[in-house]
């Protein structure tokens, strides 16, 4: 079986499961179509699955793939920026996660070597550090400052801190490649925000309406759309530098 959609278990080849919310964050990875909560094989040995943001679809991805007999996991897409050392485009491999219930867990440290090696010839700002998990996009620099405040993180999402417990619940080895969205300082448009789903599509009528109403809202949403792109350029040059397991080694 080729590239494409798995609706039927196919455990033949699969080795790595990686787990994104957003379609945009898998494009990079592929010229398919995008399927929505189906596991869809990047190639023989990496197969994907686009749940859409929080930690409960994370965390539902997770077992489904687990289900396909993979022997790692990735937490893979975008994340925002807790410090103003990290920059939207700037790639971050946590060395550590916090959830928000407390716990700590630490990712597999020699795969994020392998993955910083790979990447050392290219362009692309790499950091590492700790990572925090929230429940909602964080709109404002007020926002990230206290989640700084309270936890110490350079960056967060919604999704990592899921998946890794439930790699770890299953004795697997589990890595997050973030690429940075939103700096610290960078304000959110909530207008915006409210009419897009958790696979990150806009109602555009409705959007429509919020800009008519506040047009101050265009130069953020200008400034969110810049910083998307940045991120995704990393992610595609992740994609083309590294191996069809992203330097798993198994």
């Amino acid at each position: 079986m080729g590239p494409g959609p798995l609706p039927q278990p196919d455990t033949s080849d699969l080795n790595v499961g990686l787990i994104a919310a957003l379609p945009a964050e898998v494009r990079c990875l592929t010229d398919q179509v995008i399927g929505l909560d189906i596991p869809v094989r990047i190639n023989q040995q990496l197969v994907c699955l686009t749940c859409g943001m929080g930690a409960e679809r994370a965390h539902q991805a997770a077992q489904r793939l687990l289900a396909l007999d993979i022997k790692a996991l990735v937490s893979w897409g975008t994340a925002g920026a807790l410090v103003k050392e990290l920059r939207s485009g700037d790639l971050f491999i946590p060395d550590i996660i916090y959830s928000t219930r407390g716990d700590i867990h630490i990712p597999d440290s020699d795969w994020g070597r392998r993955i910083i090696q790979a990447l050392g010839r290219t362009s692309v700002t790499i950091r590492t550090g700790p990572l925090a998990e929230t429940t909602n996009i964080l709109t404002s620099a007020r926002k990230k400052s206290d989640l700084h405040a309270k936890t110490g993180a350079s960056a967060t999402d919604m999704e990592t801190a899921a998946i890794i417990k439930t790699a770890h619940n299953a004795g697997l080895p589990c890595i997050a490649i973030r690429s940075i969205v939103d700096e610290a300082d960078m304000a959110l448009p909530e207008r915006v925000l409210r009419h897009t789903n958790v696979y990150g599509k806009t109602d555009l009528l409705r959007l429509m309406v919020e800009i008519f109403c506040a047009p101050r809202q265009i130069s953020h949403l200008y400034q969110l759309s810049c910083a998307m792109r940045a991120a995704i350029n990393t992610l595609t040059t992740v994609a083309n530098d590294t191996n069809e397991t992203l330097m798993y080694q198994y």
